[in-house]
């Protein structure tokens, strides 16, 4: 039961590098230690306006797990305090590799 979680901001041009080196900061010092997480994956819109943080997760159980941790501890990046996640999360229902 692989899990998805997309986290969306937008941001001002000023500002998309700033969120992007906090996500990367908090994924590579504590997102990645966490039991469950396979992996994620950051886009930034050429316009700079957007951030896209693609999460992978073994179950839906360690991703919550995961967030209430989070939320208790308050250990999060220092940007999302001025700037909140849009974060859904999603199941797979398809997906299609390359026949080449």
């Amino acid at each position: 039961d692989l899990v998805r979680s997309r986290g969306l901001g937008d941001v001002y041009k000023r500002q998309q590098q700033n969120l992007l080196g906090n996500i990367m900061a908090y994924g590579g010092s504590h997102v990645k230690h966490q039991p469950g997480f396979i992996s994620s994956t950051l886009h930034r819109s050429i316009d700079g306006q957007r951030v896209l943080n693609y999460t992978q997760w073994r179950s839906r159980e360690d991703y919550e797990a995961f967030t209430r941790n989070a939320k208790a501890t308050g250990v999060s990046p220092q940007i999302f305090q001025t700037i909140p996640p849009d974060i859904h999360t999603y199941e797979i229902v398809e997906q299609t590799i390359s026949a080449v």
